[in-house]
């Protein structure tokens, strides 16, 4: 899973590889829409951990959350929620920062990320990812205000420069 080697080319310190995985792994994440929440939870956990180790604290944050949500209310599995609560701890000692490199998307920004090249209406993105067209539109305008771009094509283009789509 691209999640687990990002997190060991952070931790060997080889940058260049570690940013290309978390894009990697982010896109990945993205796209996948049923995923059983323990696998969630560590492929979150090991990202989370990545972005730390790369000095992204606001991804790092994003990450725990999504993760957090993941494993519902208590009580919870403890070997999961036990790594999710170890990098908190980490996490709550650094100051919030904005991130560094690629914005801070969610992981439903990222989603509806990846079907905007396709020049779909929002209505039929929001078809094939099983949610309304509001749903779609409100998370494309966030993903616009993230990426610092005013339309759909600005933010395709934005998206390829970096990394967090493919060509």
């Amino acid at each position: 899973m691209p999640c687990i080697a990002a997190r060991l080319a952070a931790h060997a310190r080889r940058r260049q590889a570690a940013e290309a995985g978390v894009r990697s792994a982010g896109r990945a994440l993205a796209k996948i829409v049923e995923l059983p929440p323990w696998l969630g939870v560590q492929c979150r956990q090991a990202l989370a951990r990545a972005h730390l180790l790369l000095g992204d604290v606001a991804a790092t944050r994003l990450l725990l959350s999504e993760a957090q949500t993941l494993l519902g209310r208590p009580p919870r599995p403890a070997v999961l929620d036990g790594g999710v609560q170890a990098i908190w701890q980490e996490v709550e000692q650094l100051p919030v920062g904005m991130p560094h490199g690629a914005p801070a998307l969610t992981t439903a920004e990222l989603r509806v990320l990846q079907w905007l090249p396709t020049y779909l209406s929002f209505e039929e993105i929001g078809r094939q990812l099983f949610v309304s067209r509001n749903t779609v539109k409100t998370q494309a305008i966030a993903t616009y205000r993230k990426l610092g771009v005013t339309s759909r094509t600005e933010a395709v283009e934005c998206a390829h420069r970096l990394g967090l789509i493919a060509r």
